[in-house]
C-alpha cells in the first residue's frame, strides 16, 4: 500500500504561467521524493504601471509518495 502526501507551493517567473510551473516542480524535486503530480490551486500576475505582466506567479499542490 501506498501512501501519499500533499505539499503547497508557490512559484514565480517573468516569462510564462508555463514556466513558473516547471520551477516550482524542479525545486520541489531538490527537496522531495517521489513527486506523482501537481495542481494549480491559483494563478496571479504582477503589472507595471503601463499594465505590462513583469510577474507570473502559480500556486500548485504537489503530491508525493512517502517512502516506506
Amino acid at each position: 500500500m501506498s501512501i501519499s502526501r500533499v505539499t503547497e507551493v508557490k512559484s514565480s517567473s517573468p516569462i510564462s504561467f508555463d514556466d513558473a510551473m516547471k520551477k516550482g516542480i524542479a525545486r520541489a524535486r531538490k527537496t522531495i521524493d517521489n513527486v506523482q503530480s501537481a495542481w494549480i490551486a491559483n494563478e496571479e500576475v504582477l503589472v507595471d504601471k503601463k499594465g505590462k505582466i513583469t510577474e507570473y506567479r502559480v500556486q500548485m499542490k504537489i503530491t508525493f509518495l512517502l517512502n516506506e
